[in-house]
């Protein structure tokens, strides 16, 4: 496949080929985001997605539009919840798409709440989300 070719012209064979050899550096960037994540490394946080990033709830609203925005809400959850952790515990990928679910646990009034995040990939960088809370206790 040529640099630069556009997706809409590539087979599905193409495509899914091209899936499969992303999964695994994709799973790589998730297991670096929620190491990022739970040691509050912002910068390499940051390096995953790309500067237009949008994230989006389970009502499809915008939540963080842009990485500057991600960053900032992420600096002031971390300042209300200085001890808030992540574990993914399974993950499936298809195209351009991860999905994984979450355990967020030790917010600062003790409830955690289990999600669902779909990620949109372009290459091996984040460049958008959707989060689904799926149980809260």
């Amino acid at each position: 496949m040529a640099i630069g070719r556009s997706p809409a012209r590539l087979s599905p064979t193409q495509v899914r080929q091209i899936s499969a050899d992303l999964f695994p550096e994709r799973q790589k960037v998730l297991a670096k985001l929620v190491s990022a994540f739970n040691s509050r490394d912002l910068d390499s946080f940051g390096e995953l997605f790309l500067e237009g990033f949008v994230a989006m709830n389970s009502e499809g609203a915008v939540t963080a539009d842009g990485l500057p925005a991600l960053l900032a809400y992420l600096t002031e959850a971390f300042k209300h919840h200085p001890k808030l952790q992540i574990r993914v515990d399974a993950s499936i990928g298809v195209g351009d798409l991860l999905a994984h679910t979450e355990h967020v646990f030790n917010f600062a009034d003790g409830h955690s709440e289990n999600s669902i995040w779909v990620y949109e990939f372009s290459g091996v960088k984040i460049a958008k989300w959707h989060g689904y809370v799926a149980k809260a206790s």
